[in-house]
């Protein structure tokens, strides 16, 4: 899944580490990383901007030709790289994705909400809250929640969790 680390562009890449978390088998993992890495490309005009008061620094609109490349990965980089973070930023992951399969969990009770809440989610979060302590340099970490039951379109919450839809949900929503 790596990209050439002596390309040019290789310090423009924002270096991301996939993680399982919570209960999940290698292959479902290994299908849910190819997805994302179908969309590794970013444009920063497909991004809207974020409206609360102390996030206006930049936007994205402002080089909507603009995009993040994201070079994705399922092992920290060896301890000779992470000797020269202060100097080469790149080689270290600065996001840390975490990725759970929705089958595993059982499905929520409630109906009317804004997200799902089934009761493996607590422990997950657990494990995210571990995994950003052993990922301290990271700038993001985040929960992806692959084909849970009932998840229809993207939704957030609570916290750093993305509950992503089955990918045939996907396909007739866009």
């Amino acid at each position: 899944m790596g990209v050439d680390p002596l390309s040019p562009i290789a310090p423009a890449r924002l270096r991301a580490l996939l993680l399982p978390i919570g209960k999940i088998k290698r292959s479902r993992f290994l299908s849910f990383a190819a997805r994302l890495q179908a969309e590794n490309v970013v444009r920063l005009g497909d991004i809207s901007p974020d409206s609360r008061p102390n996030r206006n620094m930049f936007s994205p609109l402002a080089f909507p030709t603009g995009m993040v490349l994201y070079d994705l990965t399922f092992a920290v980089p060896p301890t000779s790289h992470l000797e020269l973070f202060p100097f080469d930023v790149y080689r270290e992951p600065l996001v840390v994705i975490a990725i759970a399969d929705g089958k595993e969990l059982p499905q929520s009770s409630e109906t009317i909400q804004k997200h799902p809440t089934p009761e493996g989610l607590d422990i997950l979060l657990e494990e995210l809250d571990a995994v950003k302590e052993r990922n301290p340099r990271a700038l993001v970490n985040q929960l992806l929640v692959f084909d849970h039951d009932g998840v229809n379109k993207l939704t957030n919450g609570p916290e750093n969790v993305l509950w992503v839809p089955r990918l045939r949900t996907l396909k007739q929503l866009l």
